[in-house]
């Protein structure tokens, strides 16, 4: 390992000892972490109205989410105490399965749990992974490609690079092996901020590690390469690339030769395109994601701990677990084999949390389980109360002839209610007849569904096959008030989702 990362890992070292220190104990862990949160949000104005004096009291807070807190949000935006005593640093804005754009403040505390989060995987990485070099790192920027927007009280929205989430000296530490996008993070354009990023990158030789959210986001940037290669080539500083770029399949091992690792996500609905990817850099490690929300920072993978082990951040996050009776527990009362709903308390204010995710325990490492995400609670989606869900819509277009198409998703519609899948493909509206009655008859298996349709409440499904599926549902992923590096990776997409896919039909007729 060359003396630059041998220093970077010494200077991680501290922050990643007391993390596994926390791992030795967990329950102690969890335990200090709730009384400083208890601490710091009794003085609050949410505090003072729950009586919220000790941990006792902590558990008397009802559980809530996101609408249950929005009223107290705004009044934080206006400059009230009502969450936290602590100076908000910024808002980050976020969309999420359905619904409006959720605002959630950010405090030093907040932030540095991020940092911490990040440099845990880092020292990680540098300690258990692949033999990295000192080469350059992608860290992915989520851009607003909206005006910068402040709160009432003059604090603003979002981060003008994602690297700003670490804190100063981690980002100073780092600062040398970052690709330099943030000189573009501004740009509002989407077609020019990709042929920026793209440009970025392509000038890097050495570039080592990759980390960005969605799989389908890297690859959208890899076919910009291949869009605007006028664009692109007049931004090149590395003569060789453009021929390269000529070539197909292009030979991106050849223009990246020393990428060691991807990272982002690879389950659920990402699944396929993290295996496109595999396909693609077949000698680069990628490694998926823990369970990361704009809210918190909730568990990172470790190689420490084996293939695909997420370990918890637990100094962190006090995290608690709803069973299927409705039962609350802590980390150290749930069991394997059993799935669980995930309530979080952080940093910034936000106890007792619904995050509307559902996990279970995999793996362990020290004395600390694993928590492995299955999907989101929230992912049902109920036009007439056929009730469609998530998981069981991945499952029928889990198998032929489904799976040799790249991209898909399955969209709700009203007047009349039906459901459209959206596949990547260049065959016409008449060739995917046949397709279109496979998936009747696979969500059909549903009762609800089956039933609907009987009943006449839901039309016939219905597939269309589209060109850069996955740039138009980033487009209206953005337009919903998300940001392209964080889009949610699924198939089922929401009714809010539907609504905006069928006014851009309408504003084109």
């Amino acid at each position: 390992m060359p003396l630059s990362l041998t220093l970077l890992r010494m200077a991680l070292y501290p922050g990643a000892r007391r993390f596994h220190n926390a791992l030795q104990d967990p329950e102690k862990a969890q335990t200090q972490l709730l009384k400083t949160l208890v601490r710091d949000a009794s003085q609050s104005l949410y505090g003072t109205e729950h009586s919220l004096r000790s941990t006792d009291d902590f558990f008397k807070l009802p559980i809530v989410n996101y609408e249950d807190l929005e009223p107290w949000i705004e009044r934080q935006k206006r400059g009230e105490p009502a969450l936290t005593t602590k100076r908000v640093l910024f808002y980050e804005k976020t969309s999420g399965s359905s619904g409006a754009a959720k605002y959630i403040p950010y405090t030093a505390s907040l932030k540095s749990s991020f940092s911490r989060m990040f440099a845990a995987w880092a020292y990680d990485l540098l300690k258990h992974g692949p033999a990295f070099h000192g080469g350059k790192l992608y860290f992915s920027v989520s851009p607003n490609f909206d005006e910068q927007e402040v709160t009432e009280a003059g604090v603003p929205v979002g981060l003008e690079d994602d690297s700003d989430y670490l804190d100063g000296l981690l980002k100073t530490l780092f600062n040398r092996y970052f690709v330099n996008t943030q000189r573009f993070s501004r740009t509002r354009d989407p077609e020019q901020f990709k042929i920026q990023v793209i440009a970025a990158l392509l000038n890097e030789p050495r570039l080592e590690i990759i980390s960005v959210w969605n799989p389908s986001f890297l690859q959208i940037l890899l076919k910009t390469a291949s869009q605007y290669p006028d664009k692109i080539k007049v931004l090149l500083k590395r003569p060789e690339i453009p021929d390269i770029l000529a070539r197909s399949p292009v030979p991106w091992e050849e223009i990246w030769p020393q990428l060691k690792l991807i990272s982002c996500w690879t389950r659920g609905a990402a699944k396929e395109k993290a295996a496109q990817l595999k396909s693609i850099f077949p000698k680069t490690m990628i490694q998926g994601k823990g369970l990361l929300a704009t809210e918190a920072p909730l568990t990172i993978p470790m190689l420490a701990a084996g293939q695909n082990v997420c370990i918890p951040m637990l100094n962190e996050v006090f995290f608690e677990f709803e069973d299927s009776t409705g039962q609350i527990l802590t980390l150290s009362q749930i069991k394997p084999n059993t799935t669980y709903s995930l309530i979080i308390s952080q940093r910034g204010g936000f106890l007792r949390y619904r995050m509307g995710d559902r996990v279970k325990l995999h793996g362990s490492y020290l004395q600390c389980p694993g928590l492995d995400f299955l999907g989101r609670d929230s992912s049902v989606v109920d036009l007439v109360g056929e009730k469609l869900n998530s998981s069981f819509v991945e499952d029928c277009l889990a198998s032929p002839p489904f799976t040799s198409y790249p991209s898909m998703v399955l969209i709700p519609l009203r007047e009349p209610e039906h459901y459209r899948l959206l596949i990547e493909t260049t065959q016409p509206s008449e060739a995917l007849l046949e397709l279109a009655e496979e998936l009747e008859q696979r969500l059909s298996a549903s009762y609800h569904y089956r039933h609907a349709r009987r009943l006449g409440q839901l039309g016939p499904s219905q597939v269309l096959g589209v060109q850069g599926l996955d740039e138009d549902v980033a487009r209206l992923w953005m337009e919903r008030g998300g940001k392209w590096g964080d889009m949610k990776a699924k198939i089922l997409q929401s009714l809010e989702f539907g609504r905006l896919y069928q006014d851009k039909a309408n504003d084109k007729t």
